[in-house]
Parts: structure tokens; sequence; C-alpha cells
């Protein structure tokens, strides 16, 4: 049974999900890197390695919240579901392809441009749609393999291999290859082991083990610390090194999860309201945050201080960027209804 407390302790982690997820979208510290300032860049790739966890947590979230017994026994689940992600996810794809258009680019090329639509390749944070619906239209497969007990090593298997491919391509040729982001086998383990546990329960040794949780934490963040700077210390991409798919990035996101698991029960509902209002809105923000990152960005950048202090200026990049997320959610419930601001925008 899923009780109100649970429920609102998922939405204080959605709500801390997305703020780290547009802290991830703010502004980047690369161009500290040979600077005076260089401490800028240092600060950056140990944050980045510290908070390489939302999207993968979120897929988590969304195997584990999947509801099984409609996916096993109505056909339109499925179909009903993926409309609900699809709708909003071309809307903000022509939103964000007409901005780019307008405002970068300022050139038009039909087909390119309807194909990075398509794909949602005119915002950094539509891809994440786009694995979903792919993970979606395989929950009836991924349930049933669950269910009767065959290939589910094959199943957990498919993002390492998937990581292997990615750890070759970006050797041979030095830079990840096209998409690696939008396929589904990057994210595979985590929407599996969400339907997993949400099918057979999280292991009772393990989620009763707070230190040997803690201890997982603090050894998996340093692992991923130190992968990246290896990565960027071999001469490999900045890209590569801050990247969200990477061993470390993945066994450090479980070790997450299984510290959250572990930790629930301290969580006490009074104390955050605001995080768990931003949890009930994530989707909104997480399609609606990157009209208003560069938006920040310009009104920030005017301020010496701001620049010079990376994470000021991060702080209040979110800052903004959340309020005027919200404000926008708000004003188009508003201006549309609720029900078909939610269909057409996602909030």
């Amino acid at each position: 049974m899923v009780t109100k407390n649970r429920i609102d302790y998922y939405q204080f982690i959605r709500g801390l999900l997305i703020v780290l997820v547009v802290l991830i979208h703010s502004k980047t510290g690369i161009s500290y890197e040979s600077s005076e300032l260089s401490w800028n860049f240092d600060y950056w790739l140990l944050l980045r390695s510290s908070i390489n966890f939302p999207v993968a947590i979120f897929i988590y979230l969304s195997g584990y919240f999947t509801k099984v017994e409609n996916v096993t026994s109505d056909n339109s689940y499925v179909k009903i579901r993926v409309r609900r992600l699809l709708i909003p996810f071309l809307t903000w794809s022509a939103v964000y392809s007409f901005i780019k258009i307008l405002f970068v680019t300022k050139d038009i090329n039909i087909f390119k441009d309807f194909i990075k639509l398509l794909l949602g390749m005119q915002a950094p944070q539509l891809y994440f749609i786009v694995v979903l619906i792919q993970l979606t239209i395989l929950s009836p497969y991924l349930i049933n393999t669950i269910k009767t007990k065959k290939s589910i090593i094959l199943m957990l298997c498919t993002t390492p291999i998937y990581l292997i491919s990615v750890y070759w391509y970006t050797a041979r040729f030095g830079t990840q290859f096209l998409f690696y982001q939008m396929l589904f086998p990057a994210w595979l383990i985590f929407y599996y082991t969400g339907l997993l546990v949400k099918i057979k329960g999280y292991p009772q040794k393990i989620s009763n083990n707070r230190m040997h949780s803690l201890i997982f934490f603090v050894i998996a963040l340093g692992f991923s610390i130190l992968e990246s700077y290896t990565i960027k210390n071999k001469g490999f991409s900045i890209g590569f090194a801050a990247s969200q798919i990477k061993v470390s990035s993945f066994i450090y996101t479980f070790a997450v999860i299984n510290l959250l698991v572990t930790y629930k029960k301290f969580y006490i509902k009074k104390s955050f309201s605001l995080m768990r209002y931003l949890g009930d809105n994530s989707f909104g923000i997480y399609f609606v945050h990157m009209v208003y990152i560069p938006v920040a960005d310009h009104i920030l950048s005017g301020f010496t201080i701001l620049n010079n202090v990376l994470p000021l200026f991060q702080l209040f990049q979110v800052i903004i960027t959340v309020t005027l997320s919200i404000l926008t959610i708000i004003l188009t419930r508003k201006i549309l209804g609720r029900e078909l601001a939610n269909r057409i925008f996602g909030f």
C-alpha cells in the first residue's frame, strides 16, 4: 500500500532531483580552466561528479511507480502513457526549435530542423523523454521477464555492455557517439531495477544496514571524482569527464538510491514543504527550465563578483530559473486550465 507519507517522501526526492537538474544545466566551469580563477573549474568538476545522478534516479522512480497491474492487464496503458509523454515532448521540442532558430542560429533548414524537433535535439534535457518513451514501450516485456524469472540477468547486463561500447568508442574516436544518451540501453538498468523493487521489494538486509549504505555512498563518491579527473588527465573531452554515463556515475547513483531507501525513515514531512512543492511540479520544471537558464545567465553576467565566483553565479541562476519556471507553470494553468496545460505542456 502506498501511504501519504511515502508519496510525500518521494515528492521531496523529486523536488531535490529537479533542483540538481537545473544546477547541472547552469553555468559550467569549463571557461575557467586555464584562467587565474581555475579553482572554479575544479569546483565545477567536483560538483558534477557529486550530482551526476538526477536523471538516472528519475528513471528508477519511473520504473518503481509504474502501475504494473495496469501494464499487464490492459494493452491501452502503454499507449496512454506514451501519448502523455509524446504530446508535451513535441510541444516543447517545437518551442525550443523556434527559440533556437529565432535567437541563436537565425537560419532555417527545414529537413534538419524537423529531424531535430522530432528527436528533441534543440534542448539538452529532452532526451530524457525520448528514453522514457522507449522504456514505457518495453515495459510489458520487462515486467514479464521479472514475473517469469527469465532473462533478468540479461536485462541487468544490458547497460554495462552498453557502457563498454561507450568507453570503446570514446577511446577510439575521442568523443561520445551520436545519440549515446538517448538510447534506452544506457538507462535500462535503472528502470529495470525500479520495476524489480516494485514487484519483488527492496532487500531487507540492505535497507536495514544504514552504516554500510553510508560507507558505500562515500566510496562511490570518491570513485566518481577519481574517474572524472582520470578521464580529464588522460586527455579525453571535459564533456566525457563530467558525463552522467560513466561506470563510476552509475555505481554512485545506486549508492545514492540505496542511501535514500535506508534513510527514508528519518524523513520529516513538515520540514520539506517547499521541496515537495517543487517535486509536485518537477515534470513541468524539467520541460521549461532551459528557457530561463540563458535568461538568468544574461541577467547575472553583468555582475563581476558573480562571474568570478561560480558557486554564487550558479546559486542565483538556479533560484531565478526555478522561480520563473514555477511562475510559468502557474500562469499557464490559469490561462489554459490544469487539464489542458498538463496535456499540452506537461504541467
